[in-house]
């Protein structure tokens, strides 16, 4: 019966943490339309004929 409880509990926790993820996905990263978030290099754009030179 002990383990039982255990079980329980832990399904239940990982449907709230699901739930949680889903729910945060579809308020806060849908409705940003840039795709600079989760990204670690952000690309520029140079209008000059060598980048390179500072």
């Amino acid at each position: 019966m002990g383990k039982m409880i255990y079980r329980m509990c832990l399904v239940v926790l990982l449907f709230i943490a699901v739930a949680g993820g889903v729910y945060y996905y579809l308020t806060f990263l849908q409705e940003d339309e840039t795709s600079e978030k989760g990204i670690f290099v952000n690309e520029m754009d140079f209008d000059d004929e060598e980048p390179w030179a500072v």
